[in-house]
């Protein structure tokens, strides 16, 4: 693995306890394109951007209500976030500054949140004024968009089989089975078991 274990625990000196435990699930999740990833930001870089995905997602979830009941650390909402972040845009640095987008460019940020007409169309009221530039620009609001995404997703599909609670984010309906919502919903789960807080 790329990151060293001395200069993983030089990071986590600085971070709290769900940034650090978010670092070490980024920095194993991208351990095996280091070399397609070095073309773009030095290890360094790439290293301190991760520590700042962390921190601020920490953030986010701190100031949040999780998605579960059963979740008051976060830990099972921050592995779903980092799950779906993970598939949809591999913590790549030009997803994550905005410069590339998916869904033909209506999808922003590390989280792909799909807009609505140019705005964030759930969430509180001073969300729904988000465009995609400032998820792009503010990865806080980023987490913050892709969490409340998810949140009426979970609220409105529930927990079924199959990654059901994931259908809305992923296809845009409760009743259409989605493959995308399955492999992101297990993935959620594998890391939360492999990676304990």
């Amino acid at each position: 693995m790329w990151l060293t274990t001395t200069r993983t625990k030089e990071y986590s000196l600085r971070m709290s306890q769900l940034a650090t435990w978010a670092l070490t699930v980024i920095t194993a999740l991208t351990a095996h394109t280091q070399t397609e990833r070095l073309r773009s930001e030095t290890e360094v870089e790439m290293q301190t951007r991760y520590a700042s995905i962390g921190t601020d997602l920490e953030d986010v979830l701190l100031k949040s209500k999780p998605l579960f009941g059963d979740d008051e650390n976060r830990h099972k909402t921050a592995a779903l976030m980092l799950a779906i972040a993970s598939f949809e845009s591999g913590f790549v640095k030009s997803v994550d500054v905005g410069s590339r987008r998916g869904d033909n460019g209506e999808s922003y940020c590390i989280m792909q949140v799909r807009l609505g007409k140019q705005n964030v169309y759930f969430g509180p009221e001073e969300m729904r004024a988000w465009k995609g530039a400032d998820l792009s620009s503010d990865r806080k609001k980023c987490f913050a968009a892709g969490l409340e995404a998810l949140r009426l997703s979970v609220s409105r599909c529930g927990t079924g089989p199959n990654g059901r609670a994931l259908n809305i984010y992923a296809s845009g309906s409760c009743e259409t089975p989605s493959a995308e919502a399955k492999h992101r919903w297990v993935f959620s789960q594998q890391i939360a078991r492999r990676f304990p807080l």
